[in-house]
């Protein structure tokens, strides 16, 4: 049973709070939660665990937290002022699979409650991020951008942009704006 790898010590973690911080952070995956580092400046710098060994630029990511999410975050951020983590989950769980296991059964059990026609995990919270963007008509150059993507067609002038990371957290804060929190 997953239930029996959690570590006893600490409270389950909401699979509905998960699924918002996932998707505050345009869509960081499960992996990437578990070992995010404290932020310089509210600003997450990570290598996506996904693809970063498939990638030149080792799929690097910054992601600014935003004030409307802080409050969310603020029950799930790391007690131990040694640890270089920003969130707790690592005292909850002891891998990112049972952590993301125990969300995804939660949010199963969510779906059935409110009688949603699919069953709900962790990874819609990227599709929702993309989803809502695409809406709000942001650009799906920039929406892969702020998912961490490469887009093939766009290989060889990537070698000559820099990533702008300011317009990436622009288009983030916008897309948070229109979601009703």
């Amino acid at each position: 049973r997953i239930e029996a790898h959690l570590r006893l010590s600490t409270p389950n973690l909401s699979p509905i709070c998960f699924f918002l911080i996932s998707f505050a952070l345009m869509g960081m995956n499960c992996p990437d939660l578990y070992s995010c580092e404290k932020p310089a400046d509210a600003i997450i710098h990570y290598y996506r665990t996904k693809t970063r060994d498939r990638r030149e630029d080792k799929a690097e990511m910054m992601v600014r937290m935003e004030p409307v999410v802080q409050e969310l975050f603020s029950e799930y951020l790391s007690k131990d002022e040694n640890s270089p983590l920003l969130f707790d989950f690592s005292t909850r769980y002891t891998t990112y699979e049972i952590m993301g296991a125990n969300a995804n059964k939660g949010l199963k059990r969510f779906s059935e409650r409110v009688h949603f026609p699919k069953r709900i995990t962790l990874y819609w919270a990227r599709h929702s991020w993309a989803s809502i963007a695409n809406q709000v008509g942001i650009s799906k150059y920039a929406i892969s951008d702020c998912l961490g993507h490469k887009n093939r067609e766009m290989r060889v002038s990537d070698i000559y942009i820099c990533k702008d990371w300011e317009q990436l957290w622009e288009t983030n804060r916008e897309v948070l704006e229109h979601f009703r929190w």
